[in-house]
């Protein structure tokens, strides 16, 4: 775990713009999309500490069925340990998780989208990713609260699922 104080404000800041961004853009095919700031997941995880049956998403960014972690780096990171916090942070929520790479300087065509379904690491670019969410949005996949409908579950991405 990163000790926030040892992080500059600059990186701390393009951070939170680069969740707003995601956030943003994830919006328009699941309204309930929300970013989770540092102080909320805190206070998520003391509820979550003294009730058991509360299984919040700790994610970056929690669109519809997903919960992204968020990173945008000069180096890219270890998919491995991006793709671990994010499963971590899922818990028990029934999220998919994501991460979403952003390099230093890069535009939205040099965003990675990592996915974690069914043990399967799932590779694809941004543009991809936004294409398959309002997919996944039409064909009401999710209910209106962004849960994954009954059943619905395997066809999030029918490729892969075979």
């Amino acid at each position: 775990m990163t000790d926030r104080s040892r992080i500059g404000r600059r990186s701390r800041t393009k951070g939170a713009s680069f969740e707003r961004w995601v956030s943003n853009q994830l919006k328009p095919y699941f309204p309930d999309t929300r970013r989770q700031p540092q102080s909320q997941i805190k206070q998520l995880k003391a509820i979550a500490a003294t009730d058991p049956t509360f299984n919040p998403c700790l994610t970056d960014v929690v669109a519809g069925p997903f919960g992204i972690e968020c990173k945008h780096r000069k180096v890219l990171p270890h998919w491995e340990e991006s793709l671990e916090q994010a499963k971590d942070d899922v818990g028990a929520s029934g999220k998919v998780p994501v991460v979403v790479h952003k390099p230093h300087g890069g535009t939205a065509d040099d965003i990675e989208v990592r996915i974690l379904y069914f043990g399967d690491v799932i590779r694809m670019t941004w543009i991809e990713f936004l294409a398959n969410c309002k997919r996944i949005s039409q064909e009401k996949k999710v209910d209106d609260r962004g849960n994954i409908a009954p059943g619905q579950y395997w066809e999030l991405f029918p490729d892969i699922a075979d």
